[in-house]
């Protein structure tokens, strides 16, 4: 069963449509903040105000570990719950998980940048896209617009505990590119059997798909994981046709 805490953690996420509870607030006060101070993350740390980068990845580090609890007590309410509150309670679970790895991921991408700060899509959305609850709040603090169905992913009539985590390109990942085009595509999960005995057969593919991204566009490059490790990406340009040219 729930523990005691998960069950608070349940509560506070759901107090009332006007009226946070104590974890909802805080999330969404780090996530406010974050937005806020993210032209400090790129400051150098040798100037005089780098105290300000150090204060928001701290204030980052630790929204991303609310958002990381929320969404343990999603697969374990999954894992607990009796069926009927389950698919009673699972939707509304869920979309607050979404939009958390959504905003979790989005706080990642912030800490990824340099002093030069990153193009945000500053278009009011129309009243009517916007939900209550939290689920509204941390939406309107997400620089869609009105494309606010990016991030809309229905329930699965089976509610699983199955856990996927999208964040920006690291280091290492270009690591894992290279032997993705060298070596074989084993961490690259398509979903497709088919798709994945064509890439076996062709191993430099993978590699070619991602070459130019990783060195030109790395910024607007992500990985998708679940728990056994990176299983897919998603990498895209802010300006294709210098991108295109560049890559030619």
């Amino acid at each position: 069963p729930l523990t005691l805490e998960e069950v608070r953690m349940l509560v506070e996420l759901f107090y009332l449509p006007y009226h946070h509870g104590a974890l909802a607030q805080e999330l969404l006060e780090h996530f406010r903040w974050l937005r806020a101070n993210s032209l400090s993350v790129g400051v150098p740390a040798t100037a005089p105000d780098a105290c300000g980068g150090t204060q928001w990845r701290g204030r980052a580090q630790s929204f991303q570990l609310l958002c990381a609890q929320t969404c343990r007590l999603h697969s374990r309410f999954v894992s607990t719950a009796g069926r009927a509150l389950l698919y009673d309670l699972h939707p509304y679970l869920w979309d607050i998980r979404n939009m958390l790895l959504a905003a979790s991921a989005f706080v990642l991408w912030l800490g990824c940048q340099s002093i030069t700060a990153p193009i945000l899509l500053e278009r009011d959305a129309e009243p009517w896209v916007r939900r209550g609850g939290l689920f509204g709040e941390l939406q309107a603090l997400l620089p869609v617009g009105n494309s606010c169905d990016l991030f809309y992913h229905p329930p699965p009539l089976f509610p699983s505990s199955q856990l996927y985590l999208l964040r920006p390109l690291l280091p290492l990942d270009k690591v894992r590119a290279m032997d993705w085009g060298g070596g074989g595509c084993s961490e690259v999960s398509l979903g497709q059997a088919g798709l994945q005995a064509q890439l076996s057969r062709a191993p430099s593919l993978a590699g070619r798909l991602l070459g130019s991204f990783l060195s030109l566009s790395p910024e607007y490059t992500f990985v998708l994981e679940d728990e056994g490790g990176p299983c897919g990406y998603a990498a895209g340009a802010l300006y294709a046709e210098g991108f295109l040219q560049q890559r030619d």
